[in-house]
C-alpha cells in the first residue's frame, strides 16, 4: 500500500527525531515510510512512536514557525495549550514565535514558564538551556 506523501513536509519537521549518532538511515526512512513503506520496521516504529509524541496543533505551529509565519504559529500553538494546558513544547514554540515577531514580553513572560515547569529538570539538558539563553537574550 502507498502512503500519500501530502503530509511530507511538516513531518520532515520529525527529522531530528530519527537521527542518531549522525547516522542519516533514520532521516531518509521518515521520507521512505510516506514513500513506500521500504524502510526498516526499526525506522517505522520510530516513525509511529515519534507521531504518537507530537499533538497535531503543535506539529503544524512548528511547520509553520519554519515557513517565516510566527503569527500562525502562535496560534496553533495556542490552540495546543488549550487541549493540553502546560505542555513544555507548545509553550516554546509560542516562545520562539514570539521573538521571531520581536515581542520580547511575550517571549520572556513564556521562557520563565518554560523554566518554572522545568526546574527540576538537569540543567545541562539542551531544552533547559536554550531556554536560559533565549531568555538572557530577550530580557
Amino acid at each position: 500500500m502507498r502512503r500519500t506523501t501530502a503530509f511530507l513536509p511538516p513531518l520532515l519537521l520529525l527529522a531530528p527525531l530519527f537521527a542518531d549518532q549522525g547516522s542519516q538511515e533514520h532521516v531518509h526512512g521518515l521520507g521512505q515510510v510516506h514513500m513506500d513503506n521500504s524502510c526498516s520496521p526499526a525506522v517505522s516504529a520510530r516513525f509511529d512512536r515519534a507521531l504518537a509524541l507530537l499533538p497535531a496543533h503543535e506539529l503544524y505551529g512548528a511547520m509553520l514557525l519554519e515557513l517565516g509565519r510566527p503569527a500562525d504559529a502562535i496560534a496553533q500553538f495556542t490552540e495546543a495549550l488549550k487541549r493540553t494546558p502546560g505542555r513544555p513544547q507548545a509553550i516554546r514554540g509560542i516562545a520562539r514565535a514570539a521573538e521571531v515577531l520581536g515581542d520580547k514580553r511575550t517571549a520572556t513572560q513564556r521562557y520563565r514558564e518554560l523554566l518554572s515547569i522545568w526546574k527540576h529538570a538537569d540543567q545541562d539538558h539542551p531544552d533547559v538551556a536554550a531556554a536560559r539563553r533565549s531568555l538572557a537574550e530577550a530580557e
